[in-house]
This record gives structure tokens, C-alpha cells and sequence, in this order.
């Protein structure tokens, strides 16, 4: 049985997680001879991604949607996720 590679990348709030899933993602699914940074923010959104990205949170911010009824978008919204806990003791 073989099992899919799995590659996990972790890290403090805004340090850049997301841009390493992408970077990951342009660098698996473009030609070795545009691997090169200035390519990647030139071509990153010509190449489609092959492999899903799967943040820990998502089945909590779905849970979360449901309890505190909002969307999930708002829950990847910076603002939102730092200010919300005010609203909720007023």
C-alpha cells in the first residue's frame, strides 16, 4: 500500500505559510527551467495546482460558521480573527 506524501509547514501568524503552500504547489507543477522567484511572481497563476492544500483549521472555522452563524470567509479575514472576541462580551 502506498500512501500520499504529505508535507507539513508550520509557524507563528503571518509568517508566510501560505506563500510556501503556493511556492511548494508553482515549483512541483511548472518546468524546472522557470524555477527562478521572478518567474514564480510572474507565471504563479498560470500553473494549476495539483495537490490540495489543507489547513488544520478549516474543520474548526466550519464548526465555528455553523455555531456563531457566519461565513466561513470571514474567519481568513485578519481583521476579523484579531477584533471579533470584542464584539462577543458586548
Amino acid at each position: 500500500m502506498t500512501y500520499p506524501n504529505l508535507i507539513a509547514i508550520g509557524g507563528l501568524k503571518n509568517c508566510g505559510k501560505d506563500t510556501v503552500s503556493e511556492m511548494i504547489q508553482y515549483l512541483l507543477n511548472s518546468p524546472k527551467i522557470l524555477h527562478k522567484y521572478r518567474c514564480y511572481k510572474l507565471f504563479k497563476n498560470l500553473f494549476k495546482r495539483k495537490y490540495p492544500v489543507i489547513s488544520f483549521a478549516s474543520k474548526l472555522k466550519q464548526t465555528l460558521s455553523i455555531l456563531l452563524d457566519i461565513p466561513v470567509k470571514q474567519f481568513n479575514n485578519r481583521n476579523f480573527k484579531e477584533n471579533f472576541y470584542f464584539l462577543l462580551w458586548i
